[in-house]
């Protein structure tokens, strides 16, 4: 029954999500803002061109770029950088491009939880079944797949950099810098982690390499696109100065919780976050220990950032995957979906409630370092077990007997 379960439950996750996964229309969603950036990229244009939107929300009808067309607030106010993700789909025609866009986050998404689990040492490796259905099934992948943001790359991003890290190979290290890039204000801690590691190497090649790289790109982007250090700024001082306590960043759960007392709670929790993700590394077996710390940098990263939106949280994926690959027993699998997955469904649709707002959804970093660290702490039997601990006399002993 076991083995049936961890087949087929990623076929299960999908049956029952299947309505969720026929996208939006594209006028309603971001797939339509992305496709439009690439598209102006690819034609010419700038997307920070507001004549440009006003025309595309009238041509569209899209009642999501209305707001902002109305009031004359800026639809893109991402770094020059982030638009190149999509110049690919910007080549193709509507509704192709958008298509082509939500079928490449829904794939990306998936590749990259799979890439990140046969990354991990073989015999730590959680059931390939069972961990990518819980993926599949994690609220803020698959609402932004559906809203269309960008997370799915965001998670390929981060597992790129771990290869990297792991492999001591540079490209993939690049690769994902260069991803995690587009939206630096989720990483703030991960790219502090890496830095950590390349000097605890002296890998000045490898810091040179990263460096040089996230330069260039922004240097020439921003001289083709000088506007958009002016719209970028802007959109820095309208999220923090109007999002900070909207949506589902830490803070933003913490002012709706206490008021304004939220500073405290806010640091509060954001302590109990990086307590958490301290004992979830330490209990980690030692070969698990680099991807436990690169994914509580990641946890810690969203607990920390001022502005959060609740499928920003997709880089979490990390700390589920591995409490998987700890946490086998039954209760703890029970406990993974509860907290990991069915928890996070539940505020959603709370914070429907309450005016789409999504405050609530701000705790569910802790929430996910709270079960990385239990998973862990109490992975016992598996994380000690002699036939896979390389350090055990067992192990050492059949060592020398292969030599």
């Amino acid at each position: 029954m076991r083995r049936l379960l961890r087949r087929y439950a990623f076929v299960v996750v999908l049956l029952a999500e299947l309505p969720l996964l026929v996208p939006a229309p594209f006028p309603l969603t971001d797939h339509l803002v992305f496709w439009e950036a690439g598209r102006m990229v690819a034609t010419g244009s700038s997307p920070y061109d507001m004549a440009v939107w006003t025309d595309v929300a009238h041509t569209y009808q899209s009642g999501h770029l209305a707001p902002f067309v109305d009031v004359g607030r800026p639809v893109w106010i991402y770094p020059a950088w982030t638009v190149a993700l999509f110049v690919p789909f910007g080549l193709l025609p509507y509704p192709a491009g958008p298509l082509a866009l939500y079928i490449a986050y829904l794939v990306v998404g998936l590749f990259a939880a799979m890439l990140f689990v046969r990354s991990l040492p073989a015999a730590r490796r959680p059931p390939t079944g069972i961990a990518v259905a819980i993926v599949a099934a994690f609220q803020p992948l698959l609402i932004a797949d559906r809203y269309g943001q960008f997370g799915a790359f965001l998670l390929l991003g981060l597992v790129l950099v771990y290869r990297g890290l792991k492999d001591r190979s540079m490209l993939p290290l690049v690769t994902g810098s260069l991803i995690l890039f587009t939206k630096p204000q989720l990483f703030l801690i991960v790219a502090l982690y890496v830095l950590a590691v390349l000097v605890r190497r002296r890998d000045v090649r490898a810091v040179g390499a990263v460096v040089a790289s996230l330069a260039v790109v922004a240097i020439l982007t921003t001289v083709r696109y000088p506007e958009s250090l002016a719209f970028f700024r802007g959109g820095v001082s309208e999220r923090v100065g109007v999002y900070f306590g909207v949506y589902s960043s830490t803070w933003a759960f913490a002012e709706v919780i206490v008021g304004p007392w939220w500073p405290i709670l806010g640091a509060s929790l954001v302590v109990a976050t990086v307590v958490a993700c301290a004992v979830g590394v330490r209990s980690l077996p030692l070969d698990l220990r680099a991807a436990g710390s690169l994914a509580a940098a990641a946890v810690i990263s969203l607990a920390i950032t001022p502005v959060d939106f609740h499928y920003d949280q997709v880089p979490l994926i990390l700390a589920l995957i591995l409490a998987v690959a700890v946490g086998r027993r039954p209760y703890q699998v029970a406990l993974i979906w509860g907290l990991g997955v069915v928890v996070p469904w539940c505020l959603f649709f709370l914070d429907l409630g309450l005016a789409g707002e999504a405050q609530l959804s701000g705790i569910v970093p802790l929430l996910v370092a709270t079960l990385f660290a239990a998973s862990a702490y109490g992975g016992g039997s598996f994380t000690e077990s002699p036939a896979i601990n390389p350090s055990s006399p067992l192990m050492a002993n059949t060592a020398v007997k292969l030599k």
